[in-house]
């Protein structure tokens, strides 16, 4: 689901791209 969604926070961690998901939609 995250994959579809084009957000800075792959690079990251997923448990801190989780905290944020819908910070870039």
């Amino acid at each position: 689901l995250w994959k579809d969604i084009t957000f800075n926070y792959t690079s990251t961690d997923t448990a801190d791209f989780l905290e944020t998901p819908t910070a870039n939609v």
